[in-house]
């Protein structure tokens, strides 16, 4: 089982996890921290109206895990709340290898810890980064 962790359905990521679900099947899973981006409408990051033109949740199998927040706010609130129903579905899902979609939300922390307490899966991480943010909490 290859499962992924990521913040939300983002646009761009969505036909790499369709086409690694058509290939994989059922050996294949998303799992979100939040709903954001879902539905149609006013997105606070880009300040306009999001639609998209095609669906962020088909041809590949995906959940919301713990308090799936509707949205992202900061790296402090965007969090795994229910620790045990994560962990519970982990053991479920049993996974070899589980990817991380980025580092910059304390949610991928949280779920990455877990996954190393609780399973033997390999962890990669993948993320973006830029140097147009000057401030940083670090």
């Amino acid at each position: 089982m290859f499962v992924v962790i990521a913040s939300h359905p983002i646009q761009y990521q969505v036909p790499v996890w369709q086409a690694l679900g058509k290939r994989l099947g059922n050996r294949f899973r998303v799992i979100y921290l939040s709903k954001q981006g879902i539905d149609d409408g006013l997105d606070a990051e880009f300040g306009q109206e999001i639609f998209w033109d095609f669906e962020l949740l088909q041809c590949y199998e995906s959940e919301f895990v713990g308090e799936a927040q509707p949205r992202i706010i900061s790296f402090w609130h965007n969090r795994l709340i229910n620790y045990w129903r994560f962990g519970r579905r982990l053991r479920q899902l049993n996974p070899r290898v589980v990817l991380f979609c980025g580092w910059n939300i304390l949610g991928y922390v949280e779920t990455a810890v877990l996954v190393k307490v609780l399973s033997k899966a390999d962890l990669w991480l993948r993320c973006e980064a830029n140097d147009l943010k000057v401030a940083s909490f670090l």
